[in-house]
């Protein structure tokens, strides 16, 4: 096994106003209403963090990513 190794990412709010914790919320529930499942991370809750299966399918990973950016550019 090797330790590190798969999909997971990671993006932070962190240089927006209240330290972006708002904005991480509007997305994650934005996503939500959309099917895409990520989750608030963070001490302050002001970052998003998708970990999908390896298995996962190339154009499902394309549509999420795809969704995320939408998510963030609405909010």
């Amino acid at each position: 096994m090797t330790l590190g190794s798969g999909l997971a990412c990671c993006v932070s709010f962190e240089n927006f106003p209240n330290s972006g914790s708002e904005l991480a919320f509007q997305v994650v529930k934005k996503l939500a209403d959309q099917g895409v499942l990520i989750h608030l991370t963070g001490p302050k809750r002001n970052r998003i963090a998708a970990i999908p299966s390896l298995l996962i399918q190339e154009s499902s990973l394309e549509m999420a990513a795809r969704s995320i950016l939408r998510a963030i550019e609405e909010s």
